[in-house]
């Protein structure tokens, strides 16, 4: 049978058609296995030892990276974090100042029917993560229990009322204290110290993973790690606050504390 030149380029035009259709679906195919791969990568290793912030777009959740290092070095406090002011004194402030986060705060207390502090925070943040803190200065002779430290808890602006709350603090005479609310009514209530005597500065510690909280301090520059407690505190939600707690366990009187390498 003899092809007639207009039959010869119909059939070249399908091959070529045939051909790119088949390029499309490969590259289709590879690029949902990248997103899938990607997807369990978000899901598991890609989340472990940092913080993740979660966005909505389009009606889908995005698991959107954001590992949040912060030394404090700029004499500007970046405008991610928030503050909140809950310890019922005048005066309490939140400065960078000399390479270094500074907090004046007061407060009663941040335990049982207490829950005054000043705290510096992120919030939104979800999934799996550690944050390391060194705490450089906690001011002495207002009280032993004046609490510096990392805290989590579903809402930083709701006192005494917000579940989901935890604590790792370094003490002017308590060493490193975890505390945590173990039944769900917002105040901190379980206690375990460790870290008992130590020079300042002191590292501190908030690992996350799953509903548990684990706290650590180091007293030679991070290079051991002793665990405090680790505990599921009541009514923790999947997106919490997260940040810098202060109080000075005195009503009326202000206590300084100076914090650097959020991590």
């Amino acid at each position: 049978m003899t092809v007639t030149e207009t039959e010869r380029s119909e059939l070249l035009g399908t091959k070529i058609i045939k051909i790119a259709l088949i390029i499309s679906i490969t590259v289709l195919t590879s690029f949902a296995g990248a997103a899938a791969d990607y997807q369990l990568s978000s899901d598991t290793e890609w989340n472990k030892g940092s913080t993740e912030n979660t966005t909505v777009q389009n009606g889908g959740l995005f698991l959107q990276k954001e590992k949040i290092i912060d030394n404090f070095n700029d004499n500007s406090l970046d405008p991610k974090w928030l503050t909140t002011d809950q310890d019922q004194d005048s005066g309490t402030s939140f400065d960078e100042t000399n390479e270094q986060l500074e907090i004046f705060a007061g407060g009663a207390d941040i335990w049982t029917n207490d829950d005054e502090y000043g705290a510096v925070y992120r919030e939104d943040i979800s999934g799996d993560w550690t944050t390391t803190l060194t705490v450089t200065y906690q001011q002495d002779g207002v009280n032993d229990w004046s609490k510096s430290g990392i805290a989590v808890k579903n809402d930083m602006t709701a006192s005494a009322s917000a579940t989901g709350y935890a604590v790792i603090t370094a003490t002017p005479g308590n060493g490193v204290s975890f505390q945590y609310d173990s039944n769900g009514d917002g105040n901190l209530d379980s206690n375990q110290e460790a870290c008992t005597s130590y020079t300042e500065p002191v590292k501190i510690r908030m690992v996350k993973d799953g509903n548990q909280l684990t706290g650590l301090c180091s007293t030679d520059g991070g290079d051991t790690w002793t665990t405090v407690n680790s505990a599921s505190p009541s009514g923790m939600q999947s997106i919490q606050d997260v940040g810098v707690i202060s109080t000075s366990h005195s009503s009326g009187e202000l206590v300084e504390a100076r914090f650097d390498d959020w991590n």
